[in-house]
């Protein structure tokens, strides 16, 4: 009973303890977890580990009096170990068994029975532990076992362990399962016709004088030979019947190879997306504060480009295959799915590490759908919108979209501009482009900035060939001799603002001038504090 008790005790401990249960998830998420950034070094050093254990045993052989590999091979047995015995802790949760057959005695009033519980535990540990790559875990262990060097034949089952490190070897073997009825179809038909030609071979064969078929092994060992298409040259048939059933085999056997490269390339291409699909998650799980761009049409294109340029870490999402085929040729991050899709919207990273989303689909109810996803994962991400029809936009921003922008209206106030003002529309049109070096940015205001305080009279602006275009306030309060302003994304954005504006902390000038300009006024401003 006080066996009984403690076991109860310990159970119920471990369920109540925090700190238990942070490094059982950690040490699961390391080992099994498929995104995790930590998995990806256990990984590699376990593949170093296991090359170089190997590597070390085979030069035992030759050389027996290094003590070196001695060393190796302990630490390496030591570390199989070790993550043997780890994958068997996180496989289950054993305490929650042995709760779960306290609570049913105590429900029926009968005593608690600890071996009964303990049996469940050890028949739950037993379903892992009978698994094949759980068995090929424990006999890598066993060539350390140097008295019996006849145990060094389990030194390939170290080889088999790349299989769970090495993520393009399992890609291989999860192409190969996905295939294996075509497979299996292909491994009987190959069965029936090796035992069928090495059966008739042996007949007409075995009894010539000076045959070189002389058991139903040689006669395998010629149809595996021949059906493969090598051709050691080694057994040769001697009757006229054995001859044609070689011209047989050979024709079979190319057939045979030709349907399983079939097989095989028709397996990748399949797979392939989602493969590049899982490297590109893998990547973007290593990355921070990159941009999600849902579309890649005309005005999407347009924009990675621009993004690109600008050395902005960016992922393009979009449905047809054609343009994210055309994305990648491009060079850039790109995912086929629907970007209204929550799961894959989650899977990207647009709930923490993404910090941007750009709806530029061409439909209007897409972005419309795809606002309402990103904003249910993330409250406070930024989304800018596409919008076509102008009754679109109100929808839009109350779907949650940061920012809307109208693309054929934008497009027909500059087509007015420029019947109207022809050399504006050059400047506009330079600054869109980036044909021109003149250029449009913001400078903040920061605490204890030189700006703080000072207004655009005494910055002086002029002098540093810059002109100001506004001043976007960071409240939406009214301040004195403002001039003409309005609201812009619950700030204030003052237009052309007169010598007497004073600047306050947060808010953002708004300049235009050369770029060489502008980055004499950062320095001179921000880094060294003075004009």
């Amino acid at each position: 009973m006080a066996e009984a008790n403690a076991l109860v005790r310990l159970a119920y401990r471990l369920q109540g303890s925090d700190r238990y249960q942070r490094v059982k998830s950690l040490v699961r998420a390391v080992l099994t977890g498929q995104n995790n950034p930590l998995r990806l070094y256990v990984d590699g050093f376990m593949v170093v580990l296991v090359l170089a254990s190997i590597f070390g045993l085979i030069y035992e052989v030759r050389h027996p009096e290094m003590q070196f590999d001695d060393y190796l091979e302990t630490f390496a047995v030591s570390v199989f170990a070790l993550d043997y015995l780890l994958r068997l802790w996180v496989y289950n949760d054993a305490h929650h068994i042995i709760i779960d057959h306290f609570e049913q005695a105590e429900f029926v009033d009968r005593p608690f029975d600890t071996w009964r519980a303990l049996h469940a535990v050890f028949r739950s540990k037993w379903a892992y532990m009978t698994t094949f790559m759980a068995v090929v875990d424990l006999l890598a262990i066993v060539p350390t076992y140097r008295p019996l060097r006849l145990l060094r034949i389990f030194l390939l089952f170290r080889l088999l362990k790349l299989f769970r490190y090495s993520r393009s070897i399992s890609e291989f073997v999860t192409v190969l399962a996905e295939k294996r009825f075509e497979l299996t179809t292909l491994l009987g038909f190959l069965g029936f016709v090796l035992f069928s030609a090495s059966t008739a071979i042996y007949l007409f064969e075995s009894h010539i004088e000076g045959g070189q078929i002389e058991t139903p092994l040689d006669a395998l060992y010629w149809a595996v030979v021949t059906l493969s298409t090598v051709g050691y040259g080694d057994i040769t048939p001697h009757t006229p019947e054995g001859r044609v059933i070689t011209l047989v085999l050979i024709i079979t056997g190319l057939g045979v190879l030709s349907f399983f490269t079939s097989i095989i390339v028709s397996a990748f291409t399949e797979r392939m997306p989602h493969v590049k699909a899982k490297r590109l998650h893998a990547t973007l799980e290593r990355r921070r504060n990159y941009t999600v761009l849902c579309g890649f049409g005309r005005v999407g294109e347009t924009v990675a480009s621009l993004l690109a340029e600008d050395g902005e870490p960016f992922v393009v999402v979009d449905p047809d295959p054609e343009m994210i085929d055309r994305a990648q040729r491009l060079g850039y991050m790109a995912l086929i799915g629907d970007a209204s899709d929550q799961q894959l919207l989650s899977d990207i990273g647009v709930a923490t590490r993404a910090s941007r989303v750009l709806c530029l689909t061409g439909s209007d109810i897409t972005n419309l759908y795809t606002t309402l996803s990103v904003r249910y994962i993330n409250k406070d991400i930024e989304i800018i919108a596409r919008c076509d029809k102008a009754e679109t936009e109100p929808k839009l921003r109350y779907a949650g979209a940061t920012h809307t922008v109208l693309p054929f209206r934008i497009a027909g106030l500059i087509a007015a501009e420029y019947l109207e003002q022809p050399v504006a529309f050059e400047a506009i049109y330079g600054v869109m482009t980036g044909h021109s070096s003149v250029m449009v940015d913001t400078v903040a205001v920061q605490p204890g900035s030189w700006l703080e305080g000072r207004s655009i009279d005494e910055i002086n602006i002029s002098r540093q060939q810059l002109r100001v275009l506004g001043v976007i306030s960071a409240s939406q309060e009214q301040r004195e001799h403002e001039g003409s302003s309005y609201n812009y994304c619950e700030r204030r954005f003052h237009f052309r603002p007169r010598k007497f504006f004073h600047l306050h902390v947060g808010d953002m000038l708004v300049l235009i001038g050369h770029q060489l300009s502008l980055t004499h006024f950062r320095e001179t401003v921000l880094l060294r504090g003075k004009i």
